[in-house]
Parts: structure tokens; sequence; C-alpha cells
């Protein structure tokens, strides 16, 4: 039985962690559609809220309350759990980082990084699954370029993590911030291993 003292821990860390990824993704599409607008010589969103800045929350509401069309060919059950396996991954990512001093939703975990890398692959297997469940080649045929991709690019992420790793001599994340806090006078990583930001940075936007 566990105490209650850490249900209330993990509820507490649930919430924010959801509120951080809405807000993150919010802002990301924002931020892109603005970029974006900048390539093409236009202004971006612009119409709801100052700046625009309520445009993404404006599109989240019509997406929701969109039908949800599936083909008469394909696999409905398979259609409705592709976009959880997509998301879910990534809220379980959130769960291991230390968004406080030693805390998270997982207090501690001495393979966070492995964790972190295996989990965050899962979510190719929703876009493969959205692609199969439409019973159409066409979208299969793109559902195996992004996973290929995905793999593709897994490879210099790992790698350039690996300088991390063995920089902090520890593969839980709560170490490696330890560790960048006392290493080098609190140097951060960032600096000691810049090819390998440079590699994970690039690698991570594509992927």
């Amino acid at each position: 039985m566990w105490p209650a003292n850490y249900w209330a821990h993990w509820g507490v860390f649930a919430v924010i962690a959801l509120v951080f990824l809405l807000l993150l993704v919010l802002a990301f599409i924002w931020y892109e559609r603005r970029v974006v607008a900048l390539f093409g010589v236009r202004l971006g969103p612009n119409r709801a809220g100052p700046f625009g800045l309520l445009q993404p929350i404006a599109d989240a509401i019509k997406t929701i309350l969109k039908e949800d069309i599936v083909p008469a060919k394909g696999d409905r059950l398979v259609h409705l759990i592709a976009p959880l396996v997509a998301f879910v991954p990534v809220v379980m990512v959130l769960a291991v980082l230390p968004l406080h001093p030693n805390q998270g939703l997982v207090p501690w975990l001495d393979i966070g990084i492995l964790y972190v890398v295996a989990i965050s692959s899962i979510s190719a297997l929703g876009v493969f699954m959205a692609g199969w469940s439409s019973n159409n080649k066409y979208s299969l045929f793109g559902a195996m370029r992004m996973v290929a991709q995905v793999v593709s690019y897994e490879i210099p992420l790992v790698l350039s993590v690996l300088g991390v790793v063995l920089l902090s001599g520890s593969l839980s994340l709560n170490g490696i911030v330890t560790a960048q806090g006392a290493t080098q006078g609190g140097v951060p990583f960032i600096l000691l291993q810049p090819l390998g930001f440079v590699i994970y940075f690039i690698g991570a936007i594509t992927e």
C-alpha cells in the first residue's frame, strides 16, 4: 500500500507535467507558424489575441469539434488507438524529468536516459498505425518513410547523448543534473560538448 504523501506527490507533478507539455505545444505551434510565415513573406497568425498568441488555442478547439471520419474500409480500432500511441510516450518521458531537485513523477530512475530514448521511439508506431488504419497504400508508404526517418535520426541522437553520459558518469537524469552542477565549477555540459549539442539539436528538429 503506497503512502498518502506518495500519491499527493505523484498527482502534483502529473498536473505540472501535463500543463507544461500543453503550454509548450501551444507555444511551439505559434512560433513555428510565425517563422514559416517569414519564409513566405507573410505575417503569420495575427488575428486571435495579441500577436496571434491565442491562435493555437482556437485551432485546438476547432480540431476537437471536427468530425472524426474513418475510411469505409479502414480499421476503426487502430484508427482510434493511433493518436494515443503517439501522444502517451511524450507524457511518459516527462515523468522522469527532474522538475525539482531530485524530484519528478518518478523521483529517481537509474536508467533515465535509456528510458527517454526507448520511450520516445514508440511515438513513431502511432504514425505507422495511422497509415495502416486507413487501408490506403499511399498512406502506409508515407508512414513507413516517416518511421525510417525516425530510426535513422535516432542513431546520431543517441551518440550525442553518450558524451553527456560519459561526463556525468550516470544514466540517471537526476545524476546528470547533479554532476553538471558539480563538474568544473558548474560549467554547463553544452559548453563542454558543443558538437554533441549541435548534432542533438539538428537530429531532434529533423526527427
